[in-house]
């Protein structure tokens, strides 16, 4: 009996060779393809002599990453479906950072993360199938715009503010 690790690096098996031979005539496995046989050492399929007469002979001297197992493309990868999208991730990095007070620095990058959030919004509503991380936007974009009430809560309690009296008035 067989297994062998999937592109996705999962274990498939336990199978026997008949279902082995199956998947790389299917374009399933090829050489690279990392499997044991019981409890043995994991290696490339091409190293077992039972799968020789069934792998192409040019598949066996190549080398990199194993075939992406579970697909008939050996161009498919484990990345290829969607995946975060960047102008999501960098508005919820300026939001987290727009929320430290510091000069005029978090209500600048509050700007700019809520307008990378809404054009990141559109962009995963346009190419669902591209893009993922409509809630890092959703984030980014009210940490962006709660930075500018923690930038107005600094100017107004800062010791050196024009609002610094009244009700205000800390010392």
């Amino acid at each position: 009996m067989y297994r062998i690790v999937g592109v996705d690096q999962r274990e498939y098996g336990p199978v026997d060779a008949v279902e082995v031979r199956q998947w790389i005539k299917d374009g399933r496995a090829n050489a690279r393809t990392i499997a044991r046989c019981e409890d043995g050492a994991w290696k490339p399929l091409g190293t077992f002599p039972e799968f020789a007469d069934v792998l192409p002979s040019s598949s066996t001297t190549g080398t990199g990453a194993p075939p992406p197992f579970g697909s008939s493309s050996y161009m498919t990868t484990a990345s290829s479906g969607p995946r975060a999208h960047p102008l999501a991730i960098t508005s919820l990095v300026l939001g987290c950072l727009g929320m430290i007070p510091c000069c005029c620095v978090g209500p600048l990058l509050g700007i700019v993360g809520a307008i990378l959030g809404v054009i990141s919004l559109v962009q995963i509503g346009q190419e669902p199938d591209r893009w993922t991380g409509k809630g890092l936007a959703i984030a980014g974009i009210v940490l962006s715009v709660l930075s500018f009430g923690v930038f107005a809560l600094f100017l107004l309690l800062s010791k050196g503010s024009p609002f610094n009296h009244g009700m205000f008035r800390l010392l």
